[in-house]
């Protein structure tokens, strides 16, 4: 006897103000998550087609479109500012490495190996470097041009780059600060502290503030926190209804957010005819 669980997962969009009720943008019986605004465009992962691979759609909703069909499974992915490149994380037969997809040509590289820690990549400003974290917990940028690799800093568990390209924020491996490293100098400052027990799960730029999004309570609903750039002030928005996994989106005018939400888990028991099965 065993257990299977299925379920669906959807994207939604809500007001960050927390003024409006929240958006369902999806619909399907598969898993839709880690959303991204790529350009004009909400970039995801989805189980659509079996394999969870990259799918695109318009900012305000509508039909999906497939973008890769690589052999194995997504698991991460980062997309410059125009939505021309993806960092993709996948994992191929239990071993994981980090590509870089073209969306103009549909070329896929190789950027990384068994070293990727499986934490989301960031591209650069100029969209000429890559960084991303290692099982390590090493903070590292990949130049494109080169396929040269130079270590940014330790002790990390997320990254992300700003768009001005001068600033990397961080979480500590507590996943209870905030941090600023300036790539000129090099030196990291503490942004915040989130308040109580929550710890930041993901965090997004948008409309001069990081967008933090803390762990669920007993209530299943997420803590939304905004954190000044200037001033590292932490104030509570609103909070989330039953978000799935550790991943948000943001859109460009820092008004809307766009995450996954659980929708539906069933576990179901199931008899197998061991006898005829085997012992595998």
């Amino acid at each position: 006897v065993f257990g299977k669980a299925s379920g669906s997962i959807s994207l939604v969009a809500a007001d960050a103000s927390g003024q409006a009720a929240p958006r369902v943008m999806t619909t399907s019986t598969a898993i839709d998550w880690r959303p991204a605004a790529c350009g004009d465009q909400i970039a995801f992962l989805s189980s659509r087609s079996g394999a969870i691979q990259l799918w695109t759609m318009a900012r305000g909703g509508g039909t999906p479109a497939q973008l890769t069909r690589l052999k194995g499974s997504l698991v991460e992915f980062a997309c410059s500012r125009d939505g021309g490149l993806f960092a993709l994380g996948i994992n191929r037969d239990g071993r994981y490495g980090l590509m870089l997809f073209n969306r103009r040509t549909g070329a896929t590289d190789a950027l990384a190996s068994a070293d990727y820690g499986l934490h989301a990549p960031a591209f650069s400003a100029a969209a000429d470097a890559v960084y991303f974290v290692r099982a390590d917990r090493t903070l590292v940028r990949h130049d494109l041009a080169s396929s040269t690799e130079s270590v940014v800093a330790r002790d990390v568990v997320r990254a992300l780059a700003a768009p001005d390209g001068r600033t990397l924020y961080f979480a500590r491996p507590d996943r209870q600060s905030l941090w600023r490293l300036d790539l000129a100098s090099m030196a990291q400052t503490r942004l915040a502290v989130l308040p109580g027990r929550f710890a930041p799960m993901d965090f997004v730029l948008g409309d001069g503030a990081l967008w933090v999004l803390g762990r669920p309570g007993s209530d299943h609903a997420a803590p939304l926190y905004r954190v000044g750039l200037g001033d590292g002030r932490v104030d509570a928005r609103r909070r989330l209804a039953a978000p799935f996994g550790d991943n948000f989106g943001l859109a460009a005018d820092g008004a809307t957010l766009v995450y996954p939400r659980l929708d539906r888990l069933e576990v179901d028991l199931y008899r197998a005819d061991v006898e005829r099965a085997g012992r595998r």
